[in-house]
């Protein structure tokens, strides 16, 4: 499903924006985003760091990720290793 959405949401972009999930996302969440990369439907996947000891996000780090061209924050902050 997630492919299925990113493929749609990539119609839609130009090529220089970017996208910003967690270093711990399901492959389907990475992969989908990643795959937009390589087709050159985005700039970037950019990674978050999640405080795994509170199991929260880093909201500063988060911050410091998305800029104007930051189109899409897809975080589920859930993986299945």
């Amino acid at each position: 499903m997630l492919f299925n959405l990113s493929y749609a949401l990539g119609k839609e972009l130009t090529g220089s924006e970017n996208v910003v999930t967690t270093d711990y996302e399901n492959y389907t969440n990475v992969d989908s985003w990643e795959e937009l990369n390589k087709r050159g439907k985005i700039q970037q996947v950019r990674f978050t760091k999640l405080n795994m000891e509170e199991g929260t996000l880093d909201m500063n780090h988060l911050q410091e990720l998305i800029d104007a061209k930051t189109k899409i924050v897809a975080i589920t902050a859930a993986s299945n290793m």
